[in-house]
């Protein structure tokens, strides 16, 4: 019964690997790749540590082989509630990037941007700085 406990807590531990690297990975290019379709289905306050833990990781390991990030950033169909439910990871995520990886970023492409985003992007982009703001690059909804 012990040898159960044990392979069903590797056997999830595993699936938690694999769903956190459908969040965010490096991609053959070694550039980030974050894909908010998965996060929504993960995220959630409870596992926030988790996800920011995993996420520095896949930058620590990416700068390895680059000396900055270019990170990619699907956003495809989020919603305002989505913002305002993950409102303090969003802050705590901008937080850990700010202090763990300073001038780290090349560039950030955020993709499948909706009007809404681009708007609130619009309004927040006002506590950014210049340097930053240069460096992202909101790439419109396909329609």
């Amino acid at each position: 019964m012990t040898s159960y406990n044990i392979e069903n807590t590797h056997h999830h531990l595993e699936d938690k690997s694999k769903f956190l690297n459908k969040i965010c990975y490096i991609n053959i290019d070694n550039h980030i790749i974050l894909n908010y379709e998965y996060f929504k289905y993960f995220g959630n306050s409870q596992k926030y540590n988790i996800l920011i833990g995993h996420i520095i990781e896949v930058f620590n390991e990416c700068l390895t082989y680059t000396p900055t990030l270019t990170v990619h950033l699907y956003i495809k169909s989020i919603t305002l509630t989505e913002i305002e439910k993950n409102l303090h990871f969003i802050k705590i995520f901008a937080e850990t990037l700010k202090q763990q990886f300073p001038d780290k970023l090349n560039n950030c492409f955020v993709y499948d941007s909706s009007f809404l985003f681009s708007q609130i992007y619009n309004i927040i982009s006002i506590f950014i700085d210049k340097d930053t703001k240069k460096k992202i690059h909101i790439i419109p909804k396909h329609k």
